[in-house]
């Protein structure tokens, strides 16, 4: 039986295939996020209530994601295993406030020397 949350576990982690440095780690993902909360041929209430949970997920997976390659203090600091797992999104979801991540985020993306970024094309503004 499938119970993400349960302590009783066969150790199947279907984000151990899912590399988010790949390109195609955020299509693999969004496939996990439309598995956990379907939104196709849903509609109404239940469908924008799952189409919100899956971009919660997404936003979840890829921080603690940057958060195993770059912060791996802040993570046992707040006693989240560095493994890559639906278990550790939950933990970080219900251990550490948006408050202290956000900070803990702009820290790093503040010490980012941005002018060091390539950004080969504006997809959004055809540039």
């Amino acid at each position: 039986m499938f119970a993400p949350f349960s302590y009783q576990t066969h150790k199947f982690n279907p984000l151990h295939y899912v590399n988010l440095n790949s390109r195609d780690g955020a299509t693999e993902l969004m496939g996990i996020a439309e598995i956990l909360f379907p939104t196709n041929s849903i509609s109404g209430a239940e469908g924008h209530f799952n189409n919100v949970a899956q971009s919660l997920f997404i936003a979840l997976a890829k921080t603690l994601f940057f958060l195993i390659e770059r912060k791996m203090l802040f993570l046992k600091e707040n006693n989240i295993s560095n493994s890559f797992s639906l278990s550790n999104i939950f933990d970080l979801y219900k251990r550490i406030s948006t408050e202290d991540l956000i900070a803990t985020l702009q820290k790093d993306i503040e010490s980012t020397n941005l002018s060091s970024l390539k950004i080969e094309k504006c997809y959004r503004c055809n540039r």
